[in-house]
């Protein structure tokens, strides 16, 4: 049986941890709750927040028909320009190819291409989604007016 080795602090190792304060877990440290906004304010004007800012674009679809997106490729970054202020953000290569496929399908002026997705700070849209839909036809106001006198709605009522 083999005797094994005991180590020991000294006695001046001990007095030192003896004076050193005890170790304890740190605290969390969470900032003091905002007080609340008054619900009006003087001009009588609702003060209210929100959890998130969320945006939806209208792109316009003849610059989407000339692009091109191999299969297999990643998420697609993107900058929007509105005026003078830039937006951007990412949508996954499959949307952005359904959307082509859509405006060669259709053409141009029958597709409405969006992008929705949450604003962050620093003009960052996240969770960015890209989607094309056919524009319907408005039905004319003398068919709706029609379709309102009819006489097979009166009977079901």
């Amino acid at each position: 049986m083999s005797e094994r080795a005991i180590l020991t602090a000294s006695p001046e190792a001990h007095a030192a941890a003896a004076n050193r304060p005890a170790r304890t877990m740190p605290t969390t440290v969470t900032p003091p709750p905002r007080p609340p906004l008054p619900l009006r304010d003087s001009r009588g004007r609702l003060n209210l927040t929100a959890k998130a800012l969320k945006v939806t674009m209208t792109l316009d679809p003849a610059q989407l028909a000339e692009v091109t997106v191999p299969n297999g490729a990643g998420p697609q970054q993107l900058r929007i320009t509105v005026g003078a202020r830039r937006v951007s953000g990412q949508v996954s290569a499959k949307s952005l190819r359904r959307a082509a496929a859509m405006i060669a399908e259709h053409g141009v002026e029958k597709i409405a291409v969006l992008v929705q997705g949450r604003l962050e700070e620093g003009d960052i849209i996240t969770g960015a989604g890209l989607v094309a839909q056919v524009k319907g036809s408005r039905p004319s106001p003398d068919l709706v007016a029609a379709e309102q006198n009819s006489p097979e709605k009166s009977v079901a009522a």
